[in-house]
């Protein structure tokens, strides 16, 4: 995910504080890391602007989240199809996504499809790539690795496009299972955000209108059965306009 900025932990997920989602990127693989699906999109901003600090990390600016993005709506269905094919997630820094990815899925009314198997790369390199703490202690000595940090010592090269959605996806793909080949212990992230203090869930909502896309997604398609009705939306509309 990239963001409009950082997340607060201190505040519910529904908070007008928290950040929003700006760009989203997923990437799905087989257990050998054969990527089978992928998917990334600018949202379209709607109520809220990109501040010129996030923009100056990931690159993207208000006017071209405005120009090019598309609305949320069509960037979550997206993402929940992905989801209802997938038995696990992978991320680095995996609760801040997940904080980012809830906060989008209330602020639209839906309920995230997010698999309950969830493995967090930070988490998993932490010990691996053992980098002091500015101040270490005996019990803790090590940071928490980031995404560049973590790939680095594992290909012992930078990874290009850094702070893109789908750069970062591709390289904890990269980083996670190259673990994998090393048997490393898989860790589950810890919450992070906390629960939204009032409810926004509105199953009869209708969906919006969802704009044209220029192919039909088959290996999504044969899952249609397991969809809720605004993801069968999406598809249906997707394939009258096509």
């Amino acid at each position: 995910t990239e963001t409009t900025g950082l997340w607060h932990r201190d505040l519910p997920l529904d908070h007008d504080a928290q950040p929003n989602l700006v760009q989203l990127a997923a990437l799905l693989c087989d257990e050998n890391g054969a990527v089978l699906q992928s998917m990334a999109a600018v949202v379209r901003p709607e109520g809220w602007h990109i501040p010129v600090e996030a923009a100056t990390i990931h690159g993207i600016s208000d006017h071209r989240a405005r120009a090019q993005g598309i609305p949320i709506l069509s960037v979550l269905a997206m993402f929940s199809a992905l989801c209802a094919i997938s038995d696990k997630v992978v991320g680095h820094n995996l609760s801040y996504d997940i904080g980012i990815i809830e906060r989008a899925y209330w602020l639209i009314k839906r309920t995230s499809r997010l698999p309950r198997t969830r493995v967090c790369t930070m988490l998993m390199a932490k010990d691996i790539c053992r980098i002091p703490k500015a101040r270490p202690t005996e019990r803790d000595p090590y940071k928490w690795p980031s995404l560049k940090e973590t790939y680095k010592h594992f290909f012992d090269r930078e990874f290009e496009k850094a702070h893109t959605a789908i750069a970062d996806a591709t390289a904890t793909m990269d980083c996670y299972f190259a673990m994998k080949k090393q048997s490393v212990i898989e860790v589950a992230p810890k919450l992070m955000h906390r629960a939204s203090s009032r409810s926004n869930t509105d199953p009869d909502a209708e969906p919006r209108t969802f704009e044209r896309l220029s192919t039909i997604n088959k290996q999504l398609l044969s899952v249609y059965d397991k969809m809720s009705d605004w993801e069968k939306t999406f598809f249906t509309d997707m394939e009258k306009r096509i």
